[in-house]
């Protein structure tokens, strides 16, 4: 997903589960910094084109945060962050579940580029904004978190 229905959602998620502040603050930060990673892709070694194969969108790096997280709420609320943050890229471009035993990405509804022509930012939003059920999920959270936000004003 996009970083604003990271952000949408991470605050509707905050607001309903009337997170306290500090709780709430590593809670939106740690669903929406992971993203930042995209900017580290040709740096790498193995120049990735994905960053979705960096340990940050790794699903048993934020379950690790997350069962450290019960000696501390703070880290816990970064764990279960980063852990939903996972769960809204499952359904786009998909994950490396297994990793870091396999990279392999879960099914995902975008198809994959199969070039690096493909690697566009064009191609990668005309992809994503053709599929209807994602351009639905992004109008449903901001409409959950506008209509949050209205009822907390």
């Amino acid at each position: 997903m996009h970083p604003h229905v990271h952000l949408a959602i991470a605050l509707s998620v905050g607001f309903l589960l009337e997170l306290q502040s500090e709780e709430f603050l590593v809670f939106v930060i740690s669903n929406t910094i992971i993203d930042l990673d995209i900017v580290f892709t040709s740096l790498t070694p193995y120049n990735y084109k994905n960053h979705r194969l960096f340990p940050s969108h790794w699903i048993s790096l934020w379950v690790g945060i997350t069962f450290i997280g019960l000696l501390s709420h703070l880290i816990f609320w970064i764990g279960i962050g980063g852990f939903l943050h996972l769960m809204l890229d499952l359904p786009d471009w998909g994950l490396p579940v297994f990793a870091p035993v396999s990279l392999k990405l879960s099914p995902h509804l975008l198809s994959t580029p199969t070039t690096d022509s493909s690697h566009s930012w064009k191609w990668f939003l005309q992809k994503y904004y053709e599929n209807k059920l994602i351009v639905l999920i992004e109008i449903l959270s901001m409409i959950l978190l506008l209509g949050l936000l209205l009822l907390h004003a």
